[in-house]
């Protein structure tokens, strides 16, 4: 009796492709949260293919900031490359939390990427987190 077992046919392994995933909690009140991946090597793209905002009112003190900007920036903390962008809308006792997955956001070669909220949200703790992958030679 022939084999059954399936037969794969130009399947082909990324080149260089490696996984990571940071996070960072900022419970110390008034502080921007940001998370920069330092540029690679000549060649290398990040690609930001999972990344999460979250914004809790701390509960004893008051939530100044109604909205924040969240970004994905092609580049160092504060570019204005932005390869993704949108605002959370927080109340004065609220919680506000947003996720995207399977985004495949690619950057510019040699450059660093960037999750950040666009400032410090008084009367909150954030945090963010971004999963991601180098393409490139």
């Amino acid at each position: 009796m022939a084999s059954t077992k399936p037969v794969f046919k130009d399947v082909q392994e990324p080149r260089n492709l490696r996984g990571l995933s940071l996070s960072t909690t900022d419970s110390s009140l008034a502080t921007q949260s940001s998370v920069t991946i330092a540029a690679g090597s000549e060649g290398v793209r990040h690609v930001a293919d999972s990344f999460s905002f979250s914004v809790a009112a701390n509960g004893g003190a008051v939530l100044t900031a109604s909205t924040v900007r969240v970004s994905v920036i092609d580049g160092a903390t504060a570019g204005t490359d932005y390869l993704w962008t949108d605002v959370l809308h927080i109340d004065s006792n609220g919680v506000e939390a947003i996720s995207y997955f399977n985004m495949g956001l690619t950057g510019t070669a040699a450059t660093a990427l960037t999750v950040e909220f666009d400032g410090a949200v008084t009367g909150a703790w954030t945090s963010l987190n971004l999963g991601y992958f180098d393409v490139g030679p």
